[in-house]
């Protein structure tokens, strides 16, 4: 509901009925204008002589809806009746400083309620919906996990075109410039609702051999020049069980020497057949680049103050910064 920048007693009771009329059955006597007491030219007797205002009054109330915002609290007053010739007040002073109240007639509502306005009428899209979000909750994989975190985002709030110098939307976007040689991937397994943080238990199935991140990067064509291998092997998991507030850790790593996968569970240690390994509580996946065995140290790590390497920050002549590309 959207009030004038200055509306009187009378303003306010007539844009609050357009609305709260919805809410009143269609064939009752209250759509008239003559049954509603602020329309009438005796009004001020009615209210002086305490006769039933159908059907609602609208009161200054404190922004919590408690206590009148106009008279002390050791009054005990639940809140001060509208008049229609109140003079007009500014709306921003109005709900910065206080709340209306709409004071229904306990006869209006029991004897004139619409209960349709109370029914839902459900698309089928809505059922549909509701089932494919289900079915992506309870299950996704690890690439579709990846495009959305590297899936463009609108901000909320406008920056400062350099070029032109207005204010206009800006997207932002995560991509990979260089594949790590070691890429760890936490899954977000818990969300808050409300005040309180919940755990996702959603099983997301990730491969052990050849995650293929190249769909990610920044240049591609780049990589490859510079013999960098984008897939990796999966070597460690760790699992997460319980809640937020009581749980267990395991883990499960393969073995280097043996190439077997074991499982780690407090002192206890056994192996594990691949297609065993357990993915419903994965919580951290450990991935080893498949070209790090064939990689001088130094080109898995170059010196950033030495080392001519994309990505490195670099300054020109003129002061102005950069990456080299």
């Amino acid at each position: 509901m959207t009030l004038t920048s200055n509306p009187s007693g009378r303003r306010i009771y007539d844009e609050v009925w357009t609305f709260a009329s919805k809410l009143i059955k269609s064939n009752s006597k209250l759509h008239r204008p003559i049954q509603r007491w602020w329309e009438r030219k005796d009004w001020a007797r009615s209210i002086e002589k305490g006769a039933i205002c159908k059907p609602f009054v609208i009161k200054t109330v404190t922004l919590n809806g408690f206590n009148c915002s106009r008279c002390h609290w050791t009054l005990r007053c639940s809140g001060c009746i509208i008049e229609p010739t109140d003079p007009p007040v500014f709306v921003d002073y109005l709900f910065e400083t206080l709340a209306l109240a709409i004071d229904w007639h306990f006869i209006t509502l029991t004897e004139n309620y619409n209960p349709q306005i109370s029914e839902v009428i459900e698309h089928v899209s809505v059922s549909q919906e509701q089932e494919d979000s289900l079915a992506a909750l309870n299950y996704t994989n690890l690439d579709d996990c990846l495009t959305k975190f590297h899936k463009s985002e609108l901000l909320e709030n406008e920056m400062r075109c350099k070029k032109c110098a207005e204010l206009t939307p800006h997207l932002k976007k995560l991509e990979i410039f260089m594949p790590p040689p070691v890429m760890i991937i936490q899954l977000k397994r818990f969300r808050q609702i409300g005040v309180n943080w919940r755990k996702i238990q959603t099983r997301v199935d990730f491969p052990l051999q050849n995650l293929d991140v190249s769909a990610f990067l920044t240049d591609v064509k780049l990589m490859k020049d510079m013999g960098i291998e984008s897939k990796y092997n999966l070597h460690g998991i760790i699992n997460h069980y319980g809640s937020i507030s009581a749980g267990h850790y395991t883990c499960c790593v393969k073995n280097p020497f043996d190439k077997k996968w074991y499982l780690y569970d407090d002192n206890e240690c056994h192996e594990v057949a691949n297609q065993n390994i357990e993915k419903e509580s994965a919580y951290i996946l450990f991935y080893i680049r498949n070209d790090l065995p064939t990689k001088k140290l130094e080109d898995l790590f170059p010196n950033i103050e030495t080392a001519m390497f994309p990505g490195r920050p670099i300054e020109n002549k003129d002061g102005r910064k950069g990456f080299i590309v």
